[in-house]
């Protein structure tokens, strides 16, 4: 019954914000919290249509509030990134149409359409009003400052705290609690999120998303609730001690850096990425055709974060090369490899959803890094290239880490929500530029020395206005 009631009242906050505040306060106030504290609750079975989870009740009110009121004005324009995130999603109903029937490829749109299109299409919302784009900031900062004290407790003294002592008494949660994953003679913390890994990458991006929301505010890094926030992400990234994470952020903290160095450096990120993809198609070929080399002990062999992803990639290839277009359908068992789990997203996109499916995620990597890093170039202050830089460095280090993780959890609505931030903020850096360049009169009619008064010179790329 508490479930139920968990999830009923979800809804029925959703529906309200929704129909008197509009869709930015339900992502505010509703979908950020229920989606970071309790997206483990267990969810209602409703035959022939999508189960309703905790995310899936935020998107249930949310709808059916926007469709009785009317709508409401959206403030951003279509882009060929949405149509991508669309293209999964049919993609996934056509895979799952083709193994079964009909109508599970219709129930797996829907489930796509709330996990994965509404929190999208949400924060794309949301980002086009500064005022809820402040206030999301300040919600997700509070967030992780709560689950930060949960996830060091977890690492050095309590291992499965938050899911075994708050969540399970209640019957509140449906992940492994009582599996207590260790390293480096610690235990990993996986806090309010369903896995160590799921814990470790979405604190990395939550730092992104903490970033991109107060830095295009007025706020700055070392505006101290932003610090705060930004440093108690990374803290619970690392106390997950997941080698994936660590990838993730390595990467994310690269990428960043590069961009702030120098504008010009965003041009690097395409054929960086492509690099990365081509030197991950070598190393599988490589895992592929070496003999699987069985540590001397049996808790070494399940210790070898190595080892392990060289079983994963021998024993899942014969099916990944024969799926098809379409794969085998979200319904495939990873008991068919004689495995656990497939810690690697790429061939888990292959095995259930096909070639295809795969392609157009690369398809939207290469999106990112092309958009993304065009927008970097069009902005000529270096404060100003923060929040752009944060947004495409989680996004692109996320799918760079990917390859040794599950695509699933809390961290994967996490990122389809940084992407939907941050295609609308490159938008707003393309609409902004064009519009300074328009208003500046031509050097041709009207030159400038060196010696011009400063408010005649080329003002920088301006900030995204102060709000609240």
């Amino acid at each position: 019954m508490v479930p139920n009631f968990v999830i009923l009242s979800v809804f029925i906050a959703a529906f309200c914000v929704t129909f008197w505040r509009g869709m930015a306060a339900t992502f505010t106030y509703v979908l950020l919290p229920s989606l970071l504290l309790i997206f483990s609750v267990p969810e209602i079975e409703i035959q022939r249509l999508p189960d309703i989870t905790t995310l899936a009740a935020v998107g249930y009110g949310t709808v059916i509030a926007f469709l009785i009121k009317g709508g409401e004005p959206l403030n951003y324009r279509f882009h060929i990134i949405d149509a991508i995130v669309v293209a999964l999603s049919v993609i996934s109903a056509v895979s799952a149409a083709m193994a079964e029937d009909l109508w599970p490829g219709v129930s797996r749109f829907g489930q796509d359409f709330f996990g994965w299109l509404v929190p999208y299409f949400m924060a794309r919302a949301t980002f086009a009003q500064p005022y809820y784009r402040l206030r999301s900031a300040q919600v997700l900062t509070g967030l992780a400052l709560l689950l930060v004290p949960f996830a060091l407790w977890e690492m050095r003294m309590d291992p499965t705290f938050y899911a075994r002592k708050i969540m399970k008494p209640f019957g509140l949660t449906t992940v492994a609690w009582d599996l207590v994953l260790r390293r480096f003679g610690l235990s990993r913390a996986q806090a309010s999120f369903s896995h160590p890994i799921d814990l470790g990458i979405g604190g990395a991006i939550l730092a992104c998303m903490i970033v991109v929301l107060a830095t295009t505010t007025g706020r700055w890094l070392k505006t101290w609730w932003v610090a705060a926030g930004t440093i108690a992400a990374l803290v619970m990234a690392f106390c997950s001690l997941s080698f994936t994470s660590f990838v993730a952020v390595a990467g994310i903290i690269g990428i960043f850096i590069a961009a702030q160095i120098t504008r010009y450096t965003s041009w690097l990120l395409l054929p960086m990425s492509v690099g990365v993809i081509l030197a991950y198609v070598v190393f599988t070929a490589y895992l592929i055709r070496t003999p699987v080399v069985r540590p001397e002990t049996e808790e070494v062999a399940y210790d070898s974060s190595y080892y392990m992803r060289h079983v994963i990639v021998q024993q899942t290839w014969p099916q990944a090369r024969d799926a098809g277009f379409f794969g085998y359908g979200p319904t495939w068992e990873v008991e068919s490899t004689g495995l656990l789990s497939v810690d690697n997203a790429y061939l888990l996109f292959i095995i259930r959803h096909g070639w295809l499916y795969f392609t157009c995620f690369l398809l939207l990597l290469t999106a990112v890094n092309i958009y993304g890093g065009m927008a970097i170039g069009q902005v000529h202050n270096r404060t100003a290239r923060i929040p752009v830089a944060a947004g495409v460095a989680g996004l692109v280090g996320t799918m760079l880490g990917m390859y040794t993780v599950f695509f699933g959890f809390v961290y994967a609505r996490l990122f389809v929500i940084l992407l939907g931030l941050t295609v609308t903020m490159c938008q707003q850096v393309f609409e902004r530029t064009t519009k300074e360049q328009a208003a500046e009169p031509s050097r041709a009619s009207h030159p400038r020395s060196r010696s011009a008064p400063p408010r005649m010179r080329r003002r920088p790329y301006p900030a995204f206005a102060r709000q609240g």
